[in-house]
């Protein structure tokens, strides 16, 4: 870092973080995992400042130094050759530098040399204009807007480029996301001799399996494996370029894939293999010429483990009523959101539902849960993709809002208030209807409560660490999760003032509805109230 702080520069903070983030990322995937190194630097110059990013990893060949800033452009026999992937991640940063008016650029001295890629960024005011800035609600829409046609335009490269790989996919019907039926299940089938694809894919598609992917080596089926995450694998043992054994190996210790079922087929049984493979976690080793019903039977009978796991693992994060995460779930994501290394905006939201006991005692459960199943439905469809919600019990929900100030999360909860409010339970020939009433506290805009709570001078210090040498990581976490704890404490503090009727005249609160008589205050006789519940509080 330079020595004196740097003036006159402007940038967006989410899209330069995303930025150096693609390029460490990049860098850790291709330097030595005992001896990898990898520098930054930050220089400031009269016109622009510098980001320099250097490893010592595998190097890039001098001639594809302009072409790694293209999607999916492979590195032969370097950077790509022998760690697989879309290549997106370099695209999308030069992306996001030239959103910045910046450039970037990457130097090598050769394979084995190490590579370094060197950011610019303009100084001033005036390298922006006024068509770079939308209001937010304009943005947000154009942003989700792009989100989608990237992941479109990925999705449709990817594809091009596995086919001319030789990769063949066979989809007809795919698990929804709350489905779990094992014959929808996604089967990756691998194998270098086409007769034998060909001779799997029949016997799958005329035993009722749907959706059938088929790749001709090891090194073709890894990149399927990341494109389509199959539910089973049936694979050859010798194929060219990449064997079936080394591919298992890939596909056995990354922790996204490791539990997906493997099936080996091989001409050769040999058993000391078959049992490595097994002690590797294969499911079963089959001998060509392959049997029809035995490949089918241990085929059902793994999809259909897999997919009992599956939703397993689903409910074990999702709440079964509303869809939307659990307690636990909700409650690990708030802590990972606020234990990030960048101090930024960030508002959570308590909904509760308004005299809940009443409505269940007089219409039953199971139009109580109807109401919850509903408003889960309201809060899906209404928060942004990035946002986070849950049920935290009973009938109390929470929406975590990054990059959200307190008086954007505020019109974020009468929009909600107002949708709940006006969406009908029907019950035999009867409309119901359900209010609900909202807390919030936000990370910036209740710092002052957050430090004095615990006696600190601010919380961007320990947010934004700049004496790195010195600090002990282990307390700044342990202030990172006692702001999790204070910033729900004072959320639901600000629910429990949305339920209170309060007497303007002398302050008398409270959340039994039943004191203020003929809207009266029961202290002082006036009639001026603020009254208590289908309401938004900020703390």
């Amino acid at each position: 870092m330079p020595d004196n702080e740097i003036k006159n520069f402007y940038t967006d903070q989410e899209k330069l973080e995303e930025i150096i983030d693609n390029i460490m990322s990049n860098a850790i995937k291709f330097v030595d995992i005992n001896h990898g190194k990898i520098e930054i630097e930050l220089q400031d110059n009269a016109d622009f400042v510098s980001i320099i990013i250097t490893d010592n990893g595998i190097g890039i060949p001098k001639d594809k130094l302009q072409s790694i800033f293209k999607r999916f452009e492979q590195v032969e026999p370097g950077r790509d050759s022998i760690y697989k992937g879309t290549g997106i991640g370099l695209a999308y940063a030069k992306q996001l530098v030239d959103c910045l008016k910046g450039n970037i650029r990457a130097e090598s001295d050769g394979e084995g040399k190490g590579a370094k890629f060197i950011i610019k960024l303009k100084k001033g005011r005036n390298i922006f204009n006024e068509n770079d800035f939308y209001d937010e609600e304009h943005r947000r829409g154009l942003i989700n807007q792009t989100r989608k046609h990237i992941k479109i335009l990925i999705q449709k490269d990817l594809q091009e480029k596995l086919e001319e790989k030789g990769v063949t996919q066979y989809i007809t019907e795919r698990n929804k996301e709350d489905e779990f039926d094992y014959q929808k299940g996604i089967i990756l089938v691998v194998d270098d001799e086409k007769h034998v694809l060909s001779i799997v894919r029949n016997y799958l598609t005329n035993n009722g399996y749907k959706n059938i992917i088929l790749a001709t080596d090891g090194k073709e089926a890894l990149d399927a494996v990341y494109e389509y995450s199959p539910d089973l694998i049936i694979c050859d043992y010798n194929m060219p370029n990449m064997k079936g054994d080394k591919f298992h190996d890939v596909i056995a210790d990354n922790p996204s894939f490791k539990f997906v079922p493997f099936i080996f087929l091989s001409a050769i049984a040999d058993k000391n293999v078959m049992l490595q493979r097994r002690q590797k976690g294969a499911v079963a080793y089959l001998k060509k010429p392959i049997d029809e019903k035995e490949l089918l039977l241990i085929t059902d009978q793994n999809l259909k483990k897999h997919m009992e796991y599956l939703k397993t693992i689903r409910l074990s994060k999702i709440d079964e009523l509303t869809g939307l995460n659990n307690k636990g779930s909700v409650t690990s994501e708030l802590k990972h959101e606020l234990t990030v290394r960048r101090y930024r905006d960030l508002s959570i939201i308590f909904i509760d539902f308004d005299n809940f006991k009443n409505f269940n005692d007089t219409y039953g459960h199971p139009v109580g849960d109807k109401a919850l199943a509903g408003v889960g439905k309201i809060i899906k469809t209404s928060i942004r993709t990035h946002d986070i919600a849950g049920r935290y019990g009973g009938e109390e929900f929470i929406l975590i809002l990054p990059d959200t100030n307190m008086e954007q999360a505020a019109i974020v909860a009468e929009e909600l208030r107002e949708k709940i409010k006006n969406s009908i339970i029907k019950y035999n020939s009867k409309d119901l209807s359900i209010t609900a009433s909202f807390g919030i506290s936000s990370l910036k805009d209740n710092e002052d409560h957050i430090t004095k709570k615990m006696n600190i001078e601010s919380l961007k210090n320990i947010y934004e660490v700049t004496d790195t040498d010195n600090v002990n990581w282990d307390k700044i976490n342990e202030y990172k999760l006692q702001v999790v704890d204070i910033i729900m404490e004072i959320a639901d503090s600000a629910l429990y003032k949305a339920k209170q009727t309060i007497c303007k005249q002398c302050g008398f609160n409270s959340t039994d509805a039943q004191l203020f008589k003929q809207k009266k205050c029961p202290e002082c006789n006036s009639n001026e109230l603020i009254i208590g519940r289908d309401r938004v509080v900020v703390f």
